[in-house]
């Protein structure tokens, strides 16, 4: 069989090796310095020309003529015509009081409005009406809408 030799080891010079790694150290941290100087100035200029060419020329306006005020024209007061309105709701049979959903805390539905609506929703040629209350919260009592069937000149049903 034969032997194995272990290679000798020889005993280490540790202060040769302390100068050794710090003479190393010292090029390292050197080369580290260089690097990042040598990124922060490639950084610099690939903003630098980003910039460049992306601006935007600054564009010089055309001196023009001043500004003047158009001059006031004389106007006619307008006379309103006198529009006659009647309250005709009872002769016509509508009993309706629109009911606005408010419970005092003046929420999203106590601020929306009623509607209505003139259609003809039989088919009979005289125009029907629809009042439509306000919305309320599930917990309060919930209004009615109003539909009246039209008789023809101005009379519901």
């Amino acid at each position: 069989m034969t032997r194995v030799q272990r290679p000798q080891v020889k005993p280490k010079n540790t202060q040769i090796d302390e100068e050794v790694d710090e003479r190393d150290d010292k090029i390292i941290a050197r080369a580290l310095r260089w690097s990042l100087v040598a990124l922060l100035l490639i950084g610099a200029g690939v903003g630098g020309g980003i910039y460049w060419f992306n601006r935007k020329p600054i564009v010089q306006l055309p001196k023009g003529k001043p500004l003047v005020m158009p001059a006031m024209r004389d106007r006619v007061a307008a006379e309103l015509p006198q529009i006659p309105f009647a309250n005709i709701t009872e002769s016509a049979g509508i009993k309706f009081v629109h009911e606005n959903g408010a419970e005092g805390e003046k929420l999203l539905p106590e601020t929306m409005g009623g509607g209505c609506a003139f259609l003809d929703f039989d088919n009979d040629g005289n125009q029907d009406l629809l009042l439509v209350n306000s919305s309320s919260w599930p917990w309060a009592k919930n209004p009615k809408e109003f539909l009246r069937n039209g008789r023809g000149h101005r009379r519901f049903r």
